[in-house]
């Protein structure tokens, strides 16, 4: 699945595309697999890889569907070579030399899936290999495309160089769904594959008549979500299942457990770490019913599909949800932060957009948040005064060279970096919420370059291995979220979590329902997300360091000494357990950076989508790389 050359030997039919260097190609696609999972391709299906170039793709696609079979197909004998050289020692691989028009003769038997990916543009008859691809489908059966985004070629920058097809080559996704329309199959949703790159999930539509050699017109049936319900709640007899997609801060088996037995309904929780459950989500609305993550997955989901407005008439304490999220401030003096504080990404607007202005629907519940700095490990580095010595130049400093660990998210990540350099003057921005390409540029120059002299000891995905990077001694210092910090102070290990005095970065969580979540689900779904606001959860996840949006419904379940500590900011009266029952707080210690109200009036940044999301992405596999 790579930029192919001719897929036939008649040049004047399928004039060539270059296949791209396999250094580029890895910094675009650096995670084929999470990829190939948010097209829905499972363990056991029988999938054809259209034009499989190099193996880039073969290899985990292999791996996800075995023991299912993968029959790869190019034209080129160079690079099916490559391709098998890539999946060598994989036994579920079948390697065809071929036109992929032939593809109804070479596939005996209905298939799963067939993919076509970086082709579609380079062919002068799509409409033909479309046909030629739905030929070989089952009913039902699944056709991915993925297609460069119709852009200047001077705008989908990789490497420092403009790459892919060149511009006029390029196909509008409205193209590419008239030609699905064509070959008669039922277009099921179309989505944004950042940096640079789109997707459409087509099917074979069921009870159809399809002939080994030609494929008839049909219409286009779009899968719209369904319009919100405002009926009241139904308990229905038989329990129904709630699927529950997020991380692994607010997807915590104790939670599960509590919800589910006051709910009375299954509750299937699927974590992960914050780039492949986005790229999940935004890809496959069908695998969930309630995404949990942070505010700056909002506008991926939105502009993606994946998510349906959330009706406020059904949000039973919406009126006590505090003014955060509302209007951006705690505290009528707080700063309000740049970027995409979230009052600015709540309300769904009459045109569809999202902003401040009440509508009546959200796009988002919000529940959980906090602000995010780092943590240090005191028996190693001298603990320093909040507000005053602490500072997110820790992170660049020299002393803690090869010791330090970053989180691996360009949507939060970056804003650490830029914290951190312009703490210790390296390089200064016009709006750190908004950066532009050139000062993206030299943020990278900087990270690639400390990169390679070892300065950092790693890039971690989840608050686990965050966990695992300081218990382990890799490192002394580390980008870390709230309960990463109390997790290790549970062990032993004395954490300190930053009050720097440049402010923190700060983030908020959202609660979203699916686009495809109908019916009793989503009745179930309403009745989790109105749980989540009615004390017991905000109790349980104060103790993790986060606070919530009612926080006076949480009090209650809290003793005195835990709500002075956690949100007053308090000495403690008594040793303070964590959420694993083990003693996470010392009786007389203050919490760093004192109350919630202090704390959320020193927000330099928030967890941001910027403009140059897209050109970010390749910047931040390309660090990874180095």
């Amino acid at each position: 699945m790579t930029t192919r050359s001719a897929l036939t030997p008649r040049p004047t039919l399928f004039p060539a595309t270059a296949m791209p260097g396999s250094e580029w190609w890895q910094v675009l696609w650096p995670d084929p697999a999470g990829v190939l999972e948010g097209l829905g391709l499972r363990a056991g299906m029988t999938v054809v890889d259209l034009c499989c170039g190099d193996g880039h793709f073969t290899l985990p696609l292999a791996r996800l569907v075995h023991p299912g079979r993968v029959i790869a197909v190019d034209l080129e004998p160079e690079v099916l070579a490559l391709a098998r050289a890539a999946c060598q020692g994989q036994d579920n691989c079948q390697f065809l030399l071929a036109d992929a028009q032939e593809l109804v003769c070479l596939v005996p038997e209905p298939v799963h899936a067939v993919l076509i990916a970086n082709t579609l543009h380079g062919v002068p008859d799509p409409l033909a290999l479309v046909r030629s691809a739905g030929s070989v489908l089952r009913e039902e059966g699944c056709l991915a495309i993925i297609n460069w985004q119709p852009l200047p070629r001077e705008e989908t920058i990789i490497l420092g160089m403009p790459r892919g097809p060149a511009t006029g080559m390029r196909m509008a996704p409205e193209r590419v769904l008239a030609i699905v329309e064509a070959a008669g199959l039922t277009v099921e949703r179309q989505w944004v594959l950042p940096p640079y790159h789109y997707g459409v999930i087509c099917r074979k539509p069921p009870g159809k008549a399809w002939h080994r050699r030609t494929v008839l017109r049909s219409g286009v049936a779009w899968v719209v979500g369904a319009a919100m319900a405002r009926a009241p709640f139904i308990h229905a007899q038989e329990k129904c299942t709630l699927r529950v997609l997020g991380t692994h801060v607010t997807l915590r088996e104790e939670i599960r457990r509590q919800a589910e037995q006051d709910l009375d309904i299954h509750i299937l929780f699927e974590p992960g770490g914050d780039a492949r459950i986005l790229q999940k989500a935004s890809a496959r609305p069908d695998s969930f019913d309630i995404y949990e993550q942070w505010t700056n997955s909002i506008h991926i989901l939105w502009r993606a599909g994946a998510i349906q407005p959330i009706d406020l008439s059904r949000i039973r304490l919406w009126n006590e949800v505090n003014d955060l999220t509302k209007t951006g401030r705690l505290l009528p003096n707080a700063s309000l932060g740049l970027g995409d504080a979230p009052y600015r990404l709540l309300h769904v607007q009459p045109d569809g957009s999202l902003g401040s202005t009440p509508s009546g629907v959200i796009s988002f519940l919000p529940y959980v948040h906090n602000v995010d700095s780092f943590g240090y490990d005191t028996r190693i580095v001298p603990r320093g005064e909040p507000y005053v010595t602490e500072s997110w130049g820790w992170l660049f400093d020299e002393r803690w060279h090869g010791r330090v660990a970053m989180i691996n998210d360009p949507t939060i990540g970056i804003f650490d970096a830029i914290l951190a350099a312009q703490a210790l003057g390296h390089m200064t921005c016009r709006d750190m919420g908004n950066m532009t390409k050139a000062e993206l540029d030299q943020l990278f120059a900087l990270l690639i370059e400390m990169k390679q002299k070892g300065h950092f000891s790693g890039f971690w995905t989840s608050v686990p291995e965050s966990v695992d990077y300081v218990a382990s001694g890799r490192a002394a210092i580390a980008s870390m979220f709230s309960p990463g910090a109390t997790a290790l102070n549970e062990r032993g290990i004395p954490v300190v979590y930053a009050a720097p005095r440049e402010g923190y970065r700060a983030w908020h969580g959202v609660m979203c329902l699916s686009a495809q979540t109908v019916g009793r689900v989503r009745d179930a779904a309403y009745d989790f997300m109105n749980w989540w606001l009615s004390g017991w959860p905000g109790a349980y996840v104060a103790r993790q360091g986060y606070y919530i949006s009612v926080p006076e419904r949480a009090r209650p379940y809290l003793t005195p000494a835990e709500w002075d500590y956690w949100y007053e900011g308090k000495p403690a009266a008594m040793d303070l357990r964590g959420p694993e029952g083990r003693v996470a707080v010392r009786a007389g210690e203050v919490r760093n950076g004192g109350s919630y109200w202090e704390r959320f009036s020193r927000v330099a940044v928030w967890n941001t989508v910027m403009d140059t999301y897209e050109y970010s992405l390749p910047r931040w596999n390309e660090l990874l790389l180095s």
